[in-house]
């Protein structure tokens, strides 16, 4: 089991649910025969949607508050062997799974590690690669996560080229201290020069990645955050709590948790944070994510099609979800599957025509019901829930401090409640109830 989960204080606040079950209770690493034919059984209806998602895990410096998988390296000669292994593992999906050259790429989404560090040649090729090789529907949602101080105009005209609108960046704090400690690189006038950018090259959706609950963070330096926020106007904020993980990335301790805000000043960030964001104009999606009012995923919530995958909030529900790429997750109507997180081994992999597999989960029919409450909570704010009498004792505590209302057999999420939504969510989780004490049930 996940230390995550055997931890002693059990704080399930911040749970993210990006997947049910989650990662640490997965049992059962499909066979290449079984993943193969649940991607194939996925897309068996002529409309058939497949989003792609591509893990680059380099980075040219190593940022501590990550526990991303990433590898580290200034040498850039990596790039393009690391491509043509992904092109080599796409190759091998279209082998076995030949539905896929017919189904439509509604979503591709670069992440990782930093895609922009490969060069812009390199980019182009991929991209070119990737439409070559596979249907995508006209105005497909394409999208990208950088680091601001390596992104370059060369890369952002090929992306544009494209018909890429939505960017994600990595700012985690505009506070040059706050970076320090953290060794990562940055400042506010950085962030300003890439945000103008990406809007000369058309992109439309910037998101900000932000971090509270970091070592030299203060309430002053939360609202200076936020006051750059007002400054540089993104269409969308991530705010989410740094998670102290020094058992899955070692250089983490190089700070250690003396060094970290407790959990009731992490609280009390998140909620001025919030409230600065609300006084903005924003609104609360749920978990971690605000967005403006005119933003499609605000649309998508309104109009219960939300959806929340490994990547966060989307509003496109695809038949079938490809991870390329070392450690990349993907999920088909019954499985997910998740590749070597060891890019050698990876490599060595796909050179044998082999599937990568690391671990995954075959879901059960009650991890399908299961998952339909959490993903209802997490996107639609509400769910309906059958068997609610049985589990209203664990809700009671909710329901007394106003975040939840339970009406007949709804259950309701208040505004007050989204704080709370990962602690709500895990009471319907079967897979983290069996190995919780009594007093976390």
């Amino acid at each position: 089991m996940s230390e995550k989960f055997s931890h002693p204080r059990y704080d399930l606040r911040n749970l993210r649910y990006n997947c049910y079950p989650l990662v640490p209770f997965w049992k059962h690493v499909p066979t290449q025969d079984e993943w193969f034919s649940s991607a194939q059984n996925s897309l068996t209806l002529p409309d058939s949607k497949i989003s792609i998602y591509i893990h680059i895990p380099f980075c040219e410096s190593f940022c501590s508050f990550c526990a991303c998988n990433t590898v580290t390296t200034i040498d850039h000669s990596v790039e393009l062997p690391y491509l043509e292994t992904i092109y080599k593992e796409l190759e091998l999906y279209i082998l076995k799974v030949p539905e896929i050259l017919e189904a439509k790429v509604v979503e591709l989404q670069l992440g990782g590690g930093s895609p922009n560090f490969i060069s812009e040649n390199n980019l182009e090729n991929l991209l070119n690669f990737l439409f070559s090789k596979l249907k995508f529907i006209s105005n497909p949602e394409l999208s990208i996560e950088v680091n601001p101080n390596k992104t370059s105009k060369e890369q952002l005209e090929v992306l544009s080229k494209f018909g890429f609108k939505t960017i994600s960046i990595g700012v985690e704090d505009f506070d040059e201290s706050v970076l320090s400690f953290i060794n990562k690189e940055g400042s506010f006038a950085e962030v300003k020069m890439i945000t103008e950018a990406v809007r000369e090259f058309g992109f439309n959706t910037v998101n900000f990645n932000l971090i509270y609950g970091l070592p030299n963070q203060t309430k002053k330096s939360i609202h200076e955050m936020m006051d750059k926020i007002n400054i540089l106007q993104p269409e969308r904020v991530t705010f989410h709590e740094y998670l102290h993980v020094p058992w899955i990335k070692d250089y983490e301790r190089l700070f250690t948790v003396q060094d970290l805000p407790i959990q009731e000043e992490r609280t009390e960030f998140f909620e001025l944070g919030k409230t600065l964001l609300l006084n903005l104009g924003y609104i609360h999606l749920g978990m971690e994510q605000f967005v403006k009012p005119n933003d499609e995923l605000y649309l998508a919530q309104k109009e219960n099609r939300l959806q929340r995958r490994f990547t966060g909030y989307t509003s496109i529900k695809p038949n079938l979800l490809l991870g390329l790429g070392v450690s990349a997750i993907s999920e088909s109507e019954t499985f997910y599957h998740q590749n070597i997180k060891i890019l050698k081994k990876y490599q060595k992999f796909i050179s044998e025509n082999t599937l990568p597999s690391f671990k995954g989960h075959h879901k059960t029919e009650e991890d399908r019901i299961q998952s339909q409450i959490i993903f209802n909570l997490e996107t639609n704010l509400r769910a309906k829930i059958l068997s609610l009498n049985n589990i209203r004792d664990r809700l009671r505590r909710f329901e007394s401090n106003g975040d939840i209302l339970l009406n007949g057999e709804e259950l309701i999420l208040t505004e007050k409640g989204r704080a709370s939504l990962g602690e709500i969510c895990a009471v319907f989780d079967h897979h983290l109830q069996n190995h919780l004490p009594v007093q976390n049930k």
